[in-house]
């Protein structure tokens, strides 16, 4: 069947060679054909195989070593992992040795000896620095007592005791003697000696031992001097008589001794 050219009806070219509606001559069908055979478009979906790049690129890999391949909407390929074998390494790293995988106490272990330098720099630190706390506070205590291990006070009382009672040695040892009283009396033997030989000193004291001697708070100390007052109160023949003595004492080397004078017979 062909297409008449004039009145485009259909006749049957193996029996008649003209057209029987128009008597129109069908010479001319390879015309008419061709422009119908080309007039039908081709499905573009036919040709994109064909047009489009990616037919030129090589088919995706299979699934090697836990990552496949696929293509990305630029027609590029990249490796992605595989999820069923998300432990498999990536191409290009280094697997760690068999059972050698680290283990979380095996990196505590290292931290820890990491940190065990500096924990002990640290521990050293802070013990030097007690210990030198320690000195300074013992040196400080130790000086503290060294010049105060005695009072101005209790040693007054101590001295007006021994003079009380005549108890020479003691107060040798409790009086601050010059360097011409050290020449008289070199130690506590010579001075009781000398003491002893001196009867109306030895008179008065004993009128005094019935006496009332009480040393009283200095009335000055600067850590080297003081003052201390003592009180006297004596009875006689039904009479009180009551008396200030001021002893002048002087620190030495924190034991404090009496400074004497010449009322004392000294």
């Amino acid at each position: 069947m062909v297409i008449c050219s004039n009145c485009q009806h259909p006749v049957d070219e193996t029996a008649t060679d003209t057209c029987p509606i128009c008597k129109t001559a069908l010479n001319a069908k390879s015309a008419a054909e061709e422009p119908q055979a080309s007039a039908v478009p081709t499905p573009a979906v036919l040709n994109v195989a064909a047009a489009s790049p990616v037919s030129s690129l090589p088919p995706p890999a299979p699934v090697t070593g836990g990552f496949t391949r696929k293509m990305t909407l630029s027609g590029e390929y990249i490796d992605v992992p595989n999820p069923t074998n998300a432990t498999s390494p990536r191409p290009g790293t280094i697997p760690p040795p068999s059972g050698a995988s680290p283990s979380r106490s095996g990196a505590s272990a290292r931290t820890r000896s990491k940190e065990t330098p500096t924990t002990k720099k640290s521990s050293s630190s802070v013990a030097v620095i007690v210990v030198v706390l320690l000195l300074a506070v013992g040196c400080i205590g130790g000086y503290v007592w060294w010049t105060h291990r005695t009072n101005p006070q209790s040693q007054a009382q101590k001295y007006v005791d021994a003079l009380k009672s005549q108890d020479w040695n003691s107060l040798y040892s409790l009086t601050d003697f010059s360097a011409q009283d050290k020449q008289k009396y070199p130690d506590a033997a010579s001075f009781s000696t000398a003491m002893k030989a001196q009867p109306i000193l030895g008179i008065i004291l004993k009128s005094l031992s019935s006496a009332n001697l009480k040393a009283q708070p200095p009335t000055s100390n600067d850590g080297s001097n003081a003052v201390v007052p003592v009180s006297l109160s004596l009875s006689l023949e039904g009479h009180t008589f009551n008396h200030t003595i001021n002893l002048n004492l002087v620190n030495k080397s924190g034991f404090w001794m009496v400074k004497p004078t010449q009322s004392m017979g000294m």
